[in-house]
């Protein structure tokens, strides 16, 4: 009996799936040959950049992403000339090694300016993330650059003056994993960085607030989440917490597997979790 049900059942839904099938298949040609939207002023700064650049090299994007994209237009000195930043990476598979490279092109109109290309050669395997940023409140943008490279992690800042990229500052460890997010804190006026700083021996996640003193990269450390799984894994959502107050809501799995969203604030210039009670999401 059960079987004849069954058999009725797929009689019945047959014409309905052959139906969706028959709509996928009977497109026309034309549909089917339809090509992607694409920016053209964009298409070409990208393919002037693929003749620039080595041709065994392939574009990049940081896996934080949220602040640059594979090319990047800015006035990195507040001149009112923009400059293009792209990133590529070169793997060397004989020796299972890779290679990150920064490029920095003057632009004018919609073209690149040819002998303008500044290079930098970062060893490393992942472009965890990018930020440019005027840290210093003079107009002037630095580039933060995080690489991961086998078990260290390195951050650089660069600086472009006089049509050259000069490495200011940079620090590295074996010890810790490392999240960098930049955004507005405490009125909104305050652009800065809130670093979190994972122990790989440990679960716990220190904040931190990453200055830059001279030419040292410090982190101020102040509270710490416990029983975070991985800092991998963690979201930032940026904006105002509160009526007055601009910080961040990290959302990240704890150790048993839930989602928990914990706000984050600067008060007193030091990054505090606003909270104490967490949100444990579904």
């Amino acid at each position: 009996m059960k079987k004849k049900k069954l058999i009725i059942y797929i009689l019945l839904f047959l014409p309905l799936l052959l139906t969706g099938c028959k709509t996928e298949i009977m497109k026309s040609p034309e549909k089917l040959l339809d090509k992607p939207i694409s920016d053209n002023f964009n298409h070409k700064i990208y393919t002037e950049i693929r003749k620039l650049t080595p041709i065994d090299t392939t574009f990049l994007l940081p896996k934080d992403s949220n602040n640059v994209g594979k090319i990047t237009f800015t006035d990195l000195n507040n001149n009112g000339k923009s400059q293009v930043i792209t990133f590529k990476r070169k793997i060397n598979e004989e020796h299972n090694t890779g290679s990150i490279y920064m490029y920095i092109f003057e632009n004018k109109g919609d073209n690149i300016i040819d002998d303008s290309e500044k290079v930098v050669r970062l060893s490393g395997d992942v472009l965890k993330s990018v930020n440019i940023v005027d840290l210093k409140n003079n107009g002037k943008k630095q580039i933060i650059v995080h690489v991961s490279n086998r078990d260290f992690e390195n951050i650089y800042l660069y600086e472009y003056t006089h049509h050259n990229i000069k490495k200011i500052a940079d620090f590295s460890t074996s010890r810790y994993s490392i999240r960098l997010n930049y955004a507005r804190y405490g009125n909104g006026n305050q652009n800065m960085c809130l670093a979190l700083l994972q122990d790989k021996k440990r679960y716990d996640v220190t904040l931190a607030k990453m200055t830059l003193d001279g030419n040292n990269i410090n982190f101020d450390k102040y509270g710490i989440i416990n029983n975070v799984d991985t800092i991998d894994k963690i979201e930032f959502v940026n904006g105002q917490i509160s009526k007055n107050i601009y910080g961040t809501i990290i959302i990240y799995q704890s150790f048993p597997g839930n989602f928990i969203s914990q706000p984050i604030a600067l008060i007193n210039d030091k990054f505090v979790t606003v909270i104490n009670k967490k949100v444990m999401n579904i």
